[in-house]
């Protein structure tokens, strides 16, 4: 989708507006993609509704830190990426839900405490 067509379909809207909706298409079919764009989008801030949730099956290894400060390698199989907020992230962002392989159960991590690359595991 070019970035007038997608002006003309928006309105007025950011340059990182425009980035985003430009993934949208390929993103649909990408579950890698969907959790790289929103780890891109995480500190920025954007305006998201509140029932905000894409279900998204894929394996994938991140560095985390986790709400006490503590970085570590994980190796995920995703579930749901959504936005709200849980006993340990009080302020509302985006939370990737999976089952962690490290711990053995299903976690929730804050997407904008995911530092570096995410990579796409088999």
């Amino acid at each position: 989708m070019s970035e007038a067509a997608i002006k003309g379909r928006a309105g007025s809207i950011s340059q990182l507006q425009i980035q985003v909706l430009s993934l949208e298409a390929e993103c649909a079919r990408n579950s890698l993609g969907i959790i790289q764009v929103i780890h891109l989008l995480a500190p920025n801030n954007i305006e998201v509704p509140a029932d905000f949730s894409i279900n998204v099956d894929v394996r994938i290894s991140f560095t985390y830190l986790n709400h006490e400060g503590e970085e570590s390698q994980r190796d995920v199989r995703t579930s749901r990426v959504w936005y709200g907020c849980t006993m340990y992230y009080p302020k509302r962002q985006f939370l990737l839900t999976a089952h962690d392989y490290n711990r053995g159960a299903s976690r929730t991590f804050a997407v904008a405490n995911i530092s570096g690359s995410i990579s796409l595991l088999s």
